[in-house]
């Protein structure tokens, strides 16, 4: 009788059943479908290997680890793995039972050497003669569009980059020119030494460094600061003068009302007589 080896566990050993019946004729080559992950590929082939010896170079597996080829050394290992694995939820978080059928060693191969070849893109053709029809009418209308110039366009560059490299260019032979007018200005004006002296007084005035509020005026300690000047000898005499002048009208003018009071209580004693 074939060997079994234990995949599920002792509660469901009652929900085992019978392989069904092959699609091929038994051969060494095994073709696993139904694989999902999470598992390693060495963890599969220990499983592989508890039913029998896998042939050199007789495993493969695709990128997504979903389905496999394996090659026995013998026919009666592949039949004995198929009988253990067939219809087996493996791992055991596998939502879907293993699907194990004979291959040969041909389908072996041809897996092995697409999955050698390199991913080249392929161009994708039209499905019809109408989208290819359409395809090279866009492609028209595209090249009829850039090779139409605008009124507005002539003279202009293709690429924006081109339009700012030009106004840089622009840019710099202007600042260019103005050194060099500066230049020329420079050695055509006169030597220090034979500039008249008005113009070098006037050159020392525009050259004095301006005068800030603080050394044209005094100031309060407190903030905000207020700025005063001490008055003058000639401004302390013309308000001590308008002071006594000040004066001098208010002595009058409460003279004059001391006598209007007195002339008014004269009157009024004598008319009490």
């Amino acid at each position: 009788a074939p060997r079994k080896i234990l995949l599920l566990s002792d509660d469901a050993k009652k929900l085992a059943r019978s392989p069904s019946p092959p699609r091929h004729k038994p051969t060494s080559v095994l073709y696993i479908t139904h694989l999902v992950r999470p598992f390693t590929v060495q963890q599969l082939k220990n499983l592989l290997l508890r039913t029998g010896t896998i042939a050199d170079n007789g495993f493969w597996i695709d990128k997504i680890k979903s389905k496999c080829y394996v090659e026995y050394t013998t026919e009666d290992a592949a039949v004995e793995t198929r009988h253990a694995l067939h219809g087996v939820r493996w791992p055991t978080s596998n939502p879907k039972t293993l699907v194990v059928e004979f291959a040969s060693h041909d389908d072996l191969i041809m897996a092995q050497a697409l999955a050698e070849e390199p991913d080249v893109p392929r161009k994708s053709e039209p499905l019809n003669m109408v989208e290819g029809w359409v395809a090279d009418q866009a492609r028209i209308k595209e090249r009829n569009r850039r090779n139409t110039v605008r009124e507005w366009d002539v003279g202009k560059p293709e690429h924006p980059d081109e339009a700012l490299d030009i106004e840089e260019l622009k840019l710099k032979e202007k600042r260019e020119q103005e050194r060099k007018m500066r230049k020329e200005r420079h050695h055509r004006s006169p030597t220090p030494e034979a500039e008249p002296p008005v113009r070098k007084a006037r050159r020392k005035e525009e050259d004095a460094p301006a005068k800030l509020l603080d050394d044209l005026f005094r100031k309060t300690k407190t903030s905000p600061c207020i700025y005063w000047l001490p008055l003058t000898q000639e401004q302390i005499a013309v308000k001590e003068e308008i002071r006594r002048q000040h004066m001098a009208e208010h002595e009058r003018r409460m003279a004059e009302l001391k006598k209007a009071e007195q002339a008014r209580r004269d009157r009024d004693r004598r008319n009490r007589k």
